[in-house]
Formats: structure tokens, sequence, C-alpha cells
């Protein structure tokens, strides 16, 4: 391999009902390391990334009944605890509703059921055949 040549390693992973497709540029350290630690890295590294997605699914995700989201969703005339991570999302949400004068909002959860938009878009079979052959 040249000097010049990029050496990439690609990640394709699933959630929240999306394709995520994570490019990591190796040409430094394929230089520094065996393929074997390298490969033993970007395993590890992918069940980390694996195991945040499937953590941030159950709290955000909004088609998913048992979700922190549609818990909080679903009990709005109470007070009710928030992970870390919900609060800090809320927290941003807020801000940009003053920042945008109200153009962006989180509070379109009625209106999206109302358009129809309350079950997981099917994916495109011909996209999945793509990102996993």
């Amino acid at each position: 391999m040249s000097k010049n040549t990029t050496k990439l390693a690609t990640l394709k992973l699933a959630a929240m009902g999306c394709h995520i497709q994570i490019t990591l540029n190796i040409t430094k350290i394929g230089t520094q390391h065996s393929q074997e630690i390298i490969d033993h890295q970007i395993s590890l590294l992918k069940s980390e990334t694996q195991q945040r997605l499937a953590r941030w699914e159950h709290i955000f995700s909004r088609f998913d009944e048992t979700s922190e989201l549609m818990r909080l969703n679903n009990h709005t005339d109470q007070w009710r605890e928030v992970s870390a991570e919900l609060f800090e999302v809320l927290g941003r949400a807020i801000y940009f509703v003053v920042e945008t004068q109200g153009l962006i909002t989180p509070t379109l959860l009625k209106p999206l059921w109302a358009a129809g938009y309350s079950s997981h878009l099917k994916p495109c079979q011909k996209c999945l055949r793509h990102l996993y052959p």
C-alpha cells in the first residue's frame, strides 16, 4: 500500500428504524498495529456503539410504548423523573423553541399522529439489499 492510500473500515448498524454507516479512517493506525489488533478494536467499537444506540432507542423512540419518551408522552398530566439523556435533549429542544420563535418545537406528537406518522416507515427493500448484501 502506498503512503497516499487511505485505508477505511466501515461499520453498518441499524437503530431507530434507520440504517447507520460509520466509516473510520484507519490509515495511521494501520501502520502501527497488526490487522488482528485493528479488527479486534473495530469489533469492540461496533459492540459498544450498538449498545449505546440500543440504550438511546429505549430512551428516545416514539414507536416503542415502553421507551422513556413515550412513557413521558403518555403521562403529561403528572411530573415524571427522566434520565440525564432525555433531560438534556428536552432542554436543548426547549432552547430551540425560543431561538426559532416556535418554528422548531418538540410538541408536535399529536399533529404527527393525526398526519398518519404513527409507526415506522417501511424501509425500501432495494435499499436494504444495497446496505446489507
